[in-house]
Order: structure tokens, then C-alpha cells, then sequence
């Protein structure tokens, strides 16, 4: 049914008279859908109406498009201790959007929890989310963990390690301090002044590869995207303690090494990336999955870094890091401890 709009006026921002129960987000992804329409045709969500305008919202979902089944479908990983651990694909939503039919790993904890674990009082609930083009382990846990996760990761007590495909070569460990803006924006941008530790994100090399033809067999990417990368390869790990969205895309590409086919913050398709969650370690369980793109024969120091205790190494460049008078406030952060405690 069309409905005479106002002029001048953003069509999201039209919108929430028409569905006051919608947020902003789910009114854009109503636009971006097709759902929306203006005049009869689609329209980006900023665009300004005219006073003859006429928006229509669409009943039928013949314009959305058909869902293919996954090749690399989610799965269950395992359970400990009321704590359950899922492997989300790339290009799979982590729970499910309002106004959307696109499948999601929420949609499916159901089925996989009936399928691997067997009946349950209730379903555990996920206390982590990763972007839709991100891949690797998600936690979800029974109501009565939930605090007990939350409380952990406010502390610092979790670390999650990733392993990315980047632009460039780096020749040690680093960190990158930068505070992040990602309020009602596309694209993350990064600050000048510093975060807190919680928000830092660590960098480890691990393999570089010089040229594309020395792209080994074990490291399945899509190999004519890599050639474009003029400098080289790096297989890098990241640590991160806790994390803001597109903190690792973001914080990589302002340091130059973006993602390997990140068109968002280098260049490429924006959700065809190589970002992976490959290990969650917290004081309650800890589980690890490599991502589809590595193969079974790859060398071992992945193994090594994945397992081992990335904090200790957080710790070490963070001393090295931290000049100011605030660096005894931050260590303490970093080993567990509320900054509130005297």
C-alpha cells in the first residue's frame, strides 16, 4: 500500500512512523532487501523524499533471493561444562536479522544441539557474534554460565586468537592501540587516541610468502585474487581480549596489511575475506577449529601458536609498549584484574 511521505525527510528515517517496533538497522535492511520501495523502485536508505513521492512496502517475498545450501555448513564443536562451542562458515549470519529470511547460526543451534548433544532443559543461549564474511568458533552457553562468561571477558580473562590472510609482510609482533568509531557506520574508523587494553588487537606473523607462486599447496585461497597483491602474503595470528566490530579488518588496513580481498578496507569483494576464529581460550573451557581455507598438511608452528598462551606474549608487548603513567593500571588490566581494585 503506498503512502504519501514527507519531504525531505531520509527514507529510514520515514520508516519509523510506518513500523515504530523496527529498529534503524532492521528499517535499512528492509530497504536494502527490496522490501521498500519508492515510486516503484528501490532507493538507498538516505535518500530524500519529495513531497509527491510515494513509498510502498512490498507483501510478497518473490524479490528475495533463493538460498543455495551451504557447501561448508556450521556444526557443533563440543561441550564443557554448560559451555557449547559452534563453528560458524564465512558468509553465514550469527543470529538471525529481523526482516530478513537468510539463514543464520542461531537458526540452527535447534538442530545441531537435537543432532550432537541430545535433549536439553534449554537451549544455550550465544554470547559472542562474528561478522557475516568471518569464520570460526562461536561460544554459547546455558543460562546460568552466562554471567559467568560476561563477567570472564569484561575482565580480560578471555583471549580469542584468529588466523588472517594479509596484505605486506611484518617481521615481529606488534599491537595496535587505536580506539575504534562504529556507531551507525558501515565501515569501522579508526581513532587517534588509544583504546583500552581490552580493545587492543595483536599481531603475530607466522608464514610470508613472497611472490604468488610460492603459495603453498596446504593454503586453500582463491589464488587470482591473491596475485594481485603486489608485496606478498602474510598467514598472521591475532589476539584480541575482547572486540568491536571489524576491530581486526579495521585496525590491519590502518596499519597497511589489510585483509587479502577485503573490498570494504583494501581491495577485493567486501565479504570475501580471510579471517578465521580459530581458538577460544577462557578459565571455564577452551576450543580450537581451523578454518576451511587450511588444509591438513600445513606446518606445524600453526598448531604451536594456536594452543599456546597468547596472553603471556600480550603481556610482554605491552610492557614494551606502555611509557605513560598509567602503565602499572594497565598491566594489572591485563592479568585479570578489575581496573577498579585498588
Amino acid at each position: 500500500m503506498g503512502e504519501i511521505c514527507q519531504e525531505n525527510l531520509r527514507l529510514d528515517a520515514y520508516l519509523a512512523a510506518l513500523f515504530p517496533d523496527k529498529s534503524l538497522r532492521t528499517r535499512r535492511r528492509m530497504i536494502a532487501l527490496g522490501h521498500i520501495l519508492v515510486n516503484g523502485a528501490l532507493c538507498k536508505p538516505g535518500y530524500r523524499l519529495k513531497a509527491k513521492d510515494t513509498v510502498t512496502c512490498k507483501s510478497d517475498t518473490s524479490f528475495l533471493p533463493k538460498l543455495m545450501p551451504l557447501s561448508d555448513p556450521p556444526r557443533f564443536v563440543s561441550r564443557q561444562n554448560g559451555f557449547y562451542f559452534f563453528y560458524k562458515p564465512a558468509k553465514l549470519h550469527t543470529v538471525h536479522l529481523s526482516g530478513s529470511t537468510a539463514p543464520s547460526l542461531e537458526k540452527a543451534l535447534p538442530q545441531l544441539c537435537a543432532e550432537h548433544v541430545g535433549p536439553v532443559s534449554s537451549l544455550p543461549s550465544l554470547v559472542q557474534r562474528l561478522d557475516y564474511g568471518t569464520s570460526g568458533l562461536l561460544c554459547a552457553v546455558e543460562e546460568e554460565k552466562k554471567a559467568l562468561f560476561l563477567k570472564a571477558e569484561e575482565e580480560g580473562l578471555l583471549e580469542k586468537k584468529y588466523l588472517a590472510l594479509i596484505e605486506g609482510a611484518i617481521s615481529a609482533p606488534f599491537l595496535i592501540s587505536n580506539a575504534l568509531d562504529t556507531d551507525s557506520r558501515k565501515k569501522t574508523r579508526v581513532l587517534p587516541q588509544r583504546a583500552e587494553i581490552s580493545r587492543y588487537t595483536f599481531v603475530f606473523p607466522l608464514v610470508f610468502f613472497p611472490t604468488f607462486a610460492q603459495l603453498p599447496s596446504w593454503l586453500a585461497c582463491d589464488r587470482a585474487l591473491c596475485e594481485q597483491c603486489g608485496q606478498g602474503i602474510s598467514l598472521v595470528g591475532c589476539s584480541i581480549l575482547r572486540g568491536a566490530r571489524h576491530q581486526i579488518r579495521a585496525h590491519l588496513a590502518y596499519k597497511g596489511h589489510p585483509l587479502v580481498g577485503d573490498g570494504l578496507y583494501g581491495r577485493g569483494t567486501p565479504i570475501s575475506f580471510y579471517l578465521h576464529q580459530c581458538a577460544i581460550h577462557t578459565p571455564f573451557a577452551s576450543e580450537k577449529c581451523l578454518p576451511a581455507w587450511i588444509r591438513a598438511d600445513y606446518p606445524p608452528l600453526l598448531d604451536s601458536w594456536i594452543e599456546k598462551d597468547g596472553r603471556s606474549e600480550m603481556l610482554r608487548l605491552a610492557e614494551e609498549f606502555f611509557q605513560g603513567i598509567d602503565k602499572a593500571e594497565e598491566i594489572v588490566f591485563l592479568n585479570g584484574q578489575s581496573r577498579q581494585q585498588p
